[in-house]
Parts: structure tokens; C-alpha cells; sequence
């Protein structure tokens, strides 16, 4: 039997979800309450899952027509102020299993449209 894949074995994953912790650490709220309780909540899970070393479940990476885009979008971000994401995003951006989230997804966004979990319950046990 194969030991399950935990967080530890796949230091670019890891690395990334430090670089959200931080950003969550030191990102504005914009003065409310409950963006900062929900923030909060965030880095208390983001840290127990780094360094928890949780098992991992994780899909196969699948594409789709917008990740056409994905490279000039790393490519402006990395003169933001996130650019330690960007580049933490860019070293795992083969391994992203992208989705559209509808369950009939309308025509017109089929090219322009997806997402990708960076961390979610199903990925971590």
C-alpha cells in the first residue's frame, strides 16, 4: 500500500499557501468587522493546514480555453506588490485543476471562464 501524499511532499504547494497566509496577515479589511472576523478564520485554517502537514487528495490537472490567458496574467502581476504569490502561483500553475462551477455552463463564458481550488476541504484531510 502507498503512505498518502501529505502537504510536506509538494514544497511548491506549501510555499503558496504561506505566501495567502501572509496576505491575508497584512491585507486591508477595509474597516469592517466581519471581513476581518472572516480573514481571521482564514489564517487559523491556513495555518493549521501548513503545519499540520494534512494529507492530500488532489485531481488531475485538467486546463481549460482561458488558461490561454493565465501566462500574461502572471506576467502583469509580477510588478504588483503580490508578486511572491505570482511567482508561488506560477511554479504550480501545470498542477491546477481548473473547473467551470456550473453545472450548465452558459456558451458564452466557455472561453473566458474557470477556476481552480488552491486549497479546499476536499484537497486537504
Amino acid at each position: 500500500m502507498t503512505e498518502p501524499q501529505r502537504l510536506s511532499d509538494f514544497p511548491d504547494w506549501g510555499y503558496l499557501l504561506v505566501e495567502y497566509y501572509a496576505a491575508y496577515r497584512h491585507c486591508s479589511a477595509g474597516g469592517s468587522k466581519v471581513i476581518r472576523s472572516h480573514m481571521k478564520l482564514l489564517r487559523k485554517r491556513l495555518s493549521r493546514c501548513i503545519s499540520g502537514g494534512p494529507t492530500l487528495t488532489l485531481s488531475l490537472p485538467e486546463r481549460k480555453p482561458v488558461c490561454a490567458y493565465l501566462g500574461r496574467a502572471l506576467g502583469n502581476g509580477e510588478q504588483d506588490a503580490m508578486r511572491s504569490m505570482i511567482k508561488a502561483i506560477d511554479k504550480i500553475k501545470y498542477d491546477l485543476t481548473w473547473r467551470y462551477g456550473y453545472e450548465k455552463l452558459p456558451r458564452h463564458l466557455a472561453n473566458c471562464y474557470a477556476y481552480a481550488d488552491i486549497l479546499s476541504p476536499h484537497m486537504a484531510r
